[in-house]
Parts: structure tokens; C-alpha cells; sequence
């Protein structure tokens, strides 16, 4: 699916054929030009998502692309490509106006999430702020402990924090393991209800007649097992929140009852006529779009319009892949600690696996990795064979070594992978003449050192 049009400004021919086809590949149309005067002519002329352009045209005299895109007051990001990239051109570059400064060593593996996060920054810019934004320093502190730097996630954070600041009944969809039931404890902890109990239920995982006893209550005698009076959720929650998770699986005589307790706050126990207050603020959570159930006539759609006040949707963990390190590191040292382990990092190899994997149960399953890597290590660096073999199983070459002797294949890679190294270290990680040397172009040799992970 087209997402947009990148414009990529490169001298070298070859580079532009590599950078036309990762963005390519990703969804992009592309706009080659070999100039900055080229360049400036087609930003004048339309618009596109994102620059992706040659140190050297930004480098020098003035700055002179990221100068001139200022000058033309363009809210078009720009993204720096370097040979060889270090710090001091970094922080240069990203005080002149860069959104990033990346090594072209990295086009493969870091350019387009990188376009997909330098456009997204701009959107408030150009639209001005949603209604449901704030300022991130005024996020209230329990929202920090919801961890993710990915644009959607800090949109999520962003909205979350404005919820807090009301009564406003909210419905969070996301699939299961994004954390749905993590940010609804820290959206009340954030409230002003947050002196009063949070309460969680879950309405897939009971029958349909003890979940309305478990929520409403119920008087003695009301069926043949109730030997006395039982106060249900919503009262026990009184003053506070209450937390109804898998909205989607609650039967439809209880949707009807919801129905009452969401317009009018008011419950009453079963066997009983009498009509309680309820003091409760409702937030609901679904790991299915819930507009689609309404559409298959699973869910009330009246209901379904009051639940949705304010809506959060989650990200899958695999969408916003680049909070994978900051999330596993965070759980390595919780969990280190919880089983007395001296456990400390990931080796390079052990994260380039998590990075490649799918994470079909989000955050949930990459914590469960992430601990059953802690047990299984008995150092203080996690190495690929402490991975679950299932996370191994998506980095073929990985679970190769762990499991097989090596085919003549990866004897050939290995070789290839060292006569790199050895010429990078040569030329002292000079790309041109390391390219001069094997006798293949520079876009090639990119490739290679992407394929075999040889950036540092």
C-alpha cells in the first residue's frame, strides 16, 4: 500500500538505486535527485513525506540542504545519511534542523522506521494538536511507567494522560499482551480517583450467571446456592474504577445491564428490586475491534457508542518494533533481580533476534522471553542460545548454529563475513576504498554490511 513519496538526494547512482528499493519495499513511492538545486526544485513543486539525503549536500558551507529547507520555512523532515557517521556530525547535524543521523551502513534496518517516525513528529506541527494531546511534561508520573519511545505509544501516553484528568468512560482495543490492563491501573492512579480501589474484572473468564453475580451481587435466596447477601463489583468499586476487560465476550443479557449502569450509574443486585448508585468511573478493554462484533450483531451497538467516550488503541509490540530493546532491558533488570541472577545485558546477536521476531503475544510474551532467557543464562550476558527456541526459529542463521553443524552455506557466509571485516579494518572503515578493493560497487558492499551486520 503507497504511503507516501520520500525524496532521496544522493551523487552516487547506486546508492539511490538501494535507497529507492528499501523504501520500495516498504510501501513508498521515491523521487531520486543528485543535487541540492534539484532537490529544492521538486520541494518547491510538491510535497513529499520525508528527505532522505547525502551528508555532503548538508555538510559544509551553511548546511546547505538542511539551510535551505529552513530558509523555505518546509516542515519536510530530513534524514542525514553518512558514510561514516560519529557523534560530533550528529549533534551538528540534529541542531541544524536533522530528525536523524544515520550511518548508511543501517539503510536497510533503521531508514524507513525512521521515516515512519519523522513524518509522524511533523503532523501536530502542520495540523496542530488533537484535542485529546498534552505536553509530555505534563504526563502524570504513573503514565511513565507505561515504557515505549515509538510515536504510537507516546500518542497512546499522550491521550491516556488527558483521560485521567476526567470521568470520561474509555474503551481500550488492542490484542492481548499490548498492556491494556497495565495502562488502565496507571489512568487510575493518575485520577483523582486514585485514593479510591481500582477493580479488575475479566468477562470472558466466568459463565455467564456467575459473572452477573460477581458484578451486580445478589440478595440471600436468590438462587439455590446463596446462603447470604453478596456485594458485587461495581459497589465494591465504589469511589473508584472499575476495569472490564474482554467487554466482548459478555453475554447480551448483561450487555443490556451495562447499558443501564453506563447511562444512569445505577445497579441492581439479583433477587432484589431495589436500585443502588453506583459511584464508579467504567473503563472497558476488548483484544477485538469491537465496531466489527457490532457489525456481526455480536455486540449492542447503543452500548457500544456509550463505552467509547474516549477510545485508546494499542499498538502490537511488531509495530512499533524499536521499543523491543527498552522494554527487554527493563524486564532483564526486574527480573534479574526477582530470581537473585547477576544477568546484565543482551548480547548483540541475542537482541537482533528479538528484533527479527514477530511477537504474536506482545508485551506479555516478550516479558515471558525475556525471563526464561534470565533462568536459562547462567552469566551475566544473555546469549541467542538462552532465547526461547521459538524466537531462534525467526533468525534461521541463529538457530542454525544452536541446533545443526554448519552447511556449506553459512561456511561460505562466515568467509564472506570475515574477508569484509578484515578489508573494513584495512581501510580503516573506509566504504569507498574498501569497495575498490573487492571490486564491487559501494551500494553492494552497503548491502553486505547490512546482510552480515558489520555497521560497528
Amino acid at each position: 500500500m503507497r504511503q507516501g513519496t520520500v525524496l532521496t538526494v544522493d551523487s552516487d547512482s547506486g546508492m539511490l538505486d538501494l535507497l529507492e528499493d528499501v523504501l520500495k519495499s516498504h510501501g513508498y513511492g521515491v523521487v531520486a535527485a543528485r543535487s541540492v538545486s534539484a532537490a529544492l526544485e521538486l520541494l518547491r513543486t510538491r510535497p513529499f513525506e520525508c528527505v532522505v539525503a547525502d551528508a555532503a549536500f548538508c555538510h559544509d558551507v551553511g548546511f546547505s540542504l538542511l539551510g535551505h529547507i529552513s530558509n523555505l520555512q518546509l516542515t519536510t523532515p530530513v534524514i542525514v545519511l553518512s558514510d561514516r557517521a560519529n557523534i560530533a556530525d550528529a549533534v551538528r547535524f540534529v541542531k541544524m534542523g536533522a530528525a536523524y543521523y544515520l550511518p548508511k551502513t543501517q539503510i536497510h534496518a533503521r531508514v524507513p522506521t525512521a521515516v515512519v517516525e519523522a513524518a509522524a513528529r511533523r503532523v501536530p506541527q502542520q495540523a496542530g494538536a488533537s484535542a485529546l494531546a498534552v505536553e509530555e511534561d505534563e504526563t502524570p508520573g504513573p503514565l511513565r511507567g507505561f515504557l515505549g519511545s515509538h510515536y504510537r505509544i507516546q500518542q497512546v501516553l499522550r491521550a491516556a494522560a488527558a483521560a485521567a484528568q476526567s470521568q470520561a468512560t474509555i474503551l481500550m482495543e488492542g490484542e492481548s499482551g499490548t498492556g491494556k490492563t497495565l495502562l488502565a491501573g496507571l489512568i487510575h492512579s493518575a485520577s483523582s480517583r486514585r485514593d479510591g480501589p481500582f477493580v479488575e474484572v475479566n468477562c470472558g473468564a466466568l459463565p455467564e450467571n456467575l459473572l452477573n453475580s460477581e458484578l451486580f451481587g445478589h440478595e440471600r435466596g436468590s438462587f439455590t446456592s446463596s446462603t447470604g447477601k453478596a456485594v458485587g463489583k461495581f459497589e465494591h468499586a465504589g469511589g473508584g474504577t472499575i476495569f472490564l476487560d474482554g467487554i466482548s465476550n459478555a453475554p447480551p443479557s448483561l450487555q443490556m445491564k451495562f447499558l443501564r449502569v453506563v447511562e444512569d450509574r445505577v445497579i441492581e443486585r439479583i433477587g432484589s428490586t431495589v436500585t443502588i448508585k453506583v459511584d464508579v468511573r467504567i473503563m472497558t478493554a476488548s483484544n477485538q475491534p469491537l465496531a466489527e462484533e457490532v457489525r456481526r450483531g455480536h455486540f449492542r451497538r447503543d452500548l457500544y457508542h456509550r463505552l467509547r467516550v474516549i477510545t485508546v488503541a494499542l499498538p502490537p509490540l511488531r509495530e512499533r518494533i524499536t521499543d523491543v530493546p527498552i522494554l527487554a532491558e527493563q524486564f532483564l533488570r526486574i527480573l534479574a533481580e526477582k530470581h537473585g541472577k547477576e544477568t546484565a545485558a543482551f548480547s548483540r546477536q541475542a537482541m537482533q533476534a528479538l528484533l527479527r521476531y514477530y511477537w504474536p503475544g506482545n508485551v506479555r510474551e516478550l516479558r515471558n522471553a525475556v525471563e526464561h532467557s534470565v533462568v536459562m543464562c547462567p552469566g551475566e550476558e544473555i546469549q541467542p542460545h538462552h532465547l526461547p527456541l521459538r524466537i531462534l526459529a525467526e533468525s534461521h542463521d541463529l538457530l542454525e548454529g544452536v541446533l545443526r553443524p554448519k552447511t556449506l552455506r553459512r561456511a561460505r557466509q562466515d568467509f564472506e563475513r570475515g574477508h569484509l571485516r578484515r578489508v573494513l579494518k584495512k581501510t580503516n572503515g573506509n566504504k569507498q576504498q574498501a569497495a575498490t578493493l573487492l571490486q564491487i560497487c559501494r551500494a553492494t558492499l552497503y548491502k553486505k554490511i547490512a546482510k552480515y551486520n558489520l555497521a560497528e
